[in-house]
């Protein structure tokens, strides 16, 4: 199973990422930051993780857990978001 956790870690960072970008374009350009792409939302990923030291997947987590968070937290935060976008 560590396997499949590891060949799932790449396409959920793209994932996650698709997610940061979607949600920065709902919440932060309407208070007037420029809009980033989806290779920013990327690296400011990257670079959060870098001075926070740690990840959404922690290496301690089971691989079924690892696994369920990358696939399923970002539609989690898309849903969540876009009720609050939506004003709900």
């Amino acid at each position: 199973m560590k396997k499949a956790a590891s060949f799932i870690y790449i396409p959920g960072m793209f994932w996650w990422g698709y997610a940061t970008w979607l949600l920065w374009g709902w919440f932060v350009v309407p208070l007037g930051v420029i809009e980033i792409s989806y290779f920013h939302a990327l690296g400011l990923g990257l670079v959060a993780g870098m001075f926070v030291g740690t990840s959404f997947v922690k290496r301690n987590m089971e691989p079924e857990t690892q696994i369920a968070t990358m696939l399923l937290g970002p539609p989690l935060m898309i849903g969540m978001g876009a009720l609050f976008h939506l004003g709900l």
